[in-house]
């Protein structure tokens, strides 16, 4: 799918405004993920934060190095086959981006990982429901993200006011 998005400035990795310009859903989605970033304040100050993407997605596949102020961002691709745990999904991902839930079978529940302080991400329309903190969806062909109140308050973590003021709240 493609999306036609004129990319504003906080979505544009050089501060400039940009014409509009054809861009793919794996490319939007990874600028989504990118500037949650920006907005998002961790339980601990990291100076490198990694983002898990599970299974199979090209989301995030082309990143070239990417810092934010001065904490430098790295991407991990997690097969199916890893199965991650509470404590090795913790410890490893900062960030976690689960594009199928029903492919990629988690052995800990969604909600355990997100309360302990790991920025869950997914497509699925019952993401938030089990327990992740933001969803992609299409609205009127555009992509939006929604947010679980209660899930993100258990978290540990905080979305930005900036943030919050886009999303769809559940």
């Amino acid at each position: 799918m493609l999306v036609l998005l004129p990319l504003c400035t906080d979505f544009h990795a050089s501060g400039h405004l940009a014409q509009a310009q054809e861009i793919s859903e794996s490319e939007l989605k990874g600028a989504f993920i990118v500037n949650f970033l920006k907005f998002t304040e961790f339980s601990s100050s990291y100076t490198e934060l990694t983002i898990c993407i599970a299974g199979e997605s090209t989301v995030l596949s082309d990143m070239p190095p990417t810092s934010i102020g001065a904490m430098h961002l790295t991407v991990r691709n997690i097969d199916a086959s890893e199965r991650l745990t509470l404590d090795a999904t913790i410890r490893s991902c900062q960030v976690l981006y689960i594009p199928d839930l029903e492919a990629f079978q988690l052995k800990t529940s969604l909600a355990k990982i997100s309360s302990g302080g790991v920025l869950t991400i997914g497509d699925d329309q019952d993401f938030l429901d089990r327990g992740g903190l933001i969803s992609f969806f299409t609205d009127n062909h555009k992509m939006r993200f929604a947010v679980r109140l209660e899930s993100i308050e258990r978290s540990g973590l905080k979305l930005s006011s900036k943030l919050m003021a886009l999303a769809k709240l559940r």
